[in-house]
Parts: C-alpha cells; structure tokens; sequence
C-alpha cells in the first residue's frame, strides 16, 4: 500500500506493485491495531528510487514483512 500524501494517513494510491528495481528505506514496523496484540504485519518505508514511476519517490508504502528483506547500507 502507497500512500497519497505524505503526511496523509491514506493508503490508496492507484499503484499497487512496485518492481524489484524500487529502493526503499525502512521507517519502522507498522500495525494497524494499537490497542491490542501487534504483529507489526507491515514494515512502513519511504520510496527512494523508482525507475518505472518517478512520481511516488518520497512517499511511504507499507509492505507485508515475509515480502521483505532488509539489507544495511554500505558504509552505514
């Protein structure tokens, strides 16, 4: 899920994949419930790079976590 705005809250972008040349920062794990058990289901991240849509670069997604890996930046 991609959001609209940044600072928006909706996540109801009409792009609903993203290819697997997309960069992403992770932000934090994110869940949906928080007033009873978190599974943290999704990790939130801010879109870096995306070559087939240059539009959604700087706007957070929520992926599912099992579609994640999570690499360190070189030098960081």
């Amino acid at each position: 899920m991609i959001n609209r705005e940044v600072e928006a809250g909706c996540w109801d972008h009409p792009v609903k994949e993203l290819t697997s040349e997309t960069l992403m920062t992770f932000v934090h794990f994110f869940d949906w419930d928080q007033t009873d058990y978190m599974d943290y289901r999704y990790a939130r991240v801010v879109i870096d790079s995306c070559p087939s849509n240059q539009g959604l670069v700087g706007k957070h997604a929520l992926i599912e976590t099992p579609y994640v890996e999570f690499f360190q930046k070189p030098g960081s």
